[in-house]
């Protein structure tokens, strides 16, 4: 193993304790990882009932779900604010499922307090995925601070990067079985020399002017929207635990560049009458992992090969009911979700990060302020099983 010592993962370990004021931490391979050992645990310690998931998400928490043997309840998104539409996921929670997912996307806060609620009065875990969360807080509180069990993803362009990794993290006694479970099934942990190359690569290429070059790289799959089929849990690698415990002292300057960085795009934004930005929830500090914006006309094929040498990406562009094999596990297929199908459509990000130059901000503004000669159907699909 590279860069590994039981001292130091205790040590990462009482970190992210303290700062998510979590009872108990687990260092795993992935957040993938994290979130799948979740619901198994739910489905071991609690019932073997469905599991109530955002119809608009990455596409790991349908892969998670699968690796799980879950069966699956959809809640749909409202495209305004990336949250859970009250009125479905009510729905959703008439299938009487054993946990909810609550997921933030790109650094915004879902309504952490309208789901937690909803979750709480119909007997289900809330299983909170802040992989994306990006120091983001909900009423002062760092997100992954507030599920039974909440799950952390420290893989590339994840704001906290460590080339890999995740943690999943208990907050009461019922995400405390969860975990202890978990640990029971975790294999031992990587050697780590592909958590090393990524995070080199990342390094390198991480101006938006070198996105093109992660093209020749295929095995990286930058730029493009996959589903991963499930993979077996381990441990996370040495050489991400000691990245890791690098990265959490590095953060607060990192996402202090992210929030002044965002708030110039969003000033951008405003002045792109084809733009759309994505609302923030009430008492909802984002972390900005990337801005999201919707597209209110449809985008040329000019502007979409465009994007990626300005470092804008599209949105996932399918909702989870369309992916397969996870849709023959979906118990409300006849719930529609057109929040979900108008994200899909619509949604864009914005880089935030610190290596984001002066010069990449001008060229962004200009590919924004000239999106209104869009004339074609909006046709943002990555490779997608």
């Amino acid at each position: 193993m590279i860069g590994d010592s039981d001292d130091l993962r205790s040590s990462v370990s009482r970190a992210l304790c303290d700062e998510y004021r979590a009872r108990r931490a687990l260092l795993v391979g992935s957040g993938t990882m994290a979130l799948h050992l979740a619901l198994a645990g739910v489905r071991a310690t609690v019932a073997n009932r469905p599991v109530a998931l955002p119809a608009y998400s990455c596409y790991d928490v349908a892969s998670a779900a699968e690796g799980a043997d879950m069966r699956a309840v959809l809640y749909d998104i409202d495209e305004r604010t990336l949250s859970a539409d009250e009125a479905s996921l009510r729905r959703a929670l008439e299938h009487d499922p054993a946990a909810v997912v609550a997921a933030h996307l790109h650094g915004y806060p879902v309504q952490l307090d309208l789901i937690s609620r909803l979750a709480r009065e119909a007997g289900a875990v809330l299983i909170e995925d802040a992989a994306q969360s990006a120091d983001a807080t909900f009423d002062g509180v760092p997100l992954g601070s507030f599920g039974s069990v909440s799950v952390l993803s420290f893989g590339r362009g994840k704001g906290r990067t460590a080339g890999g990794g995740g943690a999943l993290l208990s907050h009461d006694d019922a995400g405390d079985a969860i975990l202890a479970w978990a640990a029971a099934q975790l294999g031992g942990p990587g050697r780590g020399a592909r958590e090393v190359a990524l995070l080199a690569i990342q390094w390198a290429v991480g101006r938006p002017r070198c996105y093109g070059l992660p093209a020749s790289l295929p095995f990286l799959h930058l730029g493009e929207t996959v589903y991963h089929p499930p993979r077996v849990p381990n441990a996370m690698s040495g050489a991400s635990v000691r990245a890791l415990s690098i990265a959490l002292g590095a953060a607060e300057a990192e996402v202090r560049h992210r929030r002044a960085l965002a708030e110039r795009l969003l000033g951008i934004a405003a002045r792109a009458p084809s733009v759309e930005p994505i609302a923030i929830a009430d008492r909802a500090v984002p972390g900005y992992l990337r801005l999201p914006l919707r597209s209110l006309v449809p985008l040329s094929r000019r502007d979409r090969e465009h994007m990626a040498q300005y470092g804008v990406a599209p949105g996932y562009p399918r909702s989870l009911d369309t992916l397969t094999p996870f849709r023959e596990r979906i118990v409300n297929d006849d719930e529609a979700l057109p929040g979900a199908r108008a994200l899909a459509e619509s949604l864009f990000t914005l880089p935030t990060h610190s290596r984001v130059e002066p010069v990449d901000v001008s060229e962004i503004e200009g590919w924004l302020l000239g999106m209104p000669n869009g004339a074609e159907p909006l046709a943002l699909v990555s490779r997608a099983s």
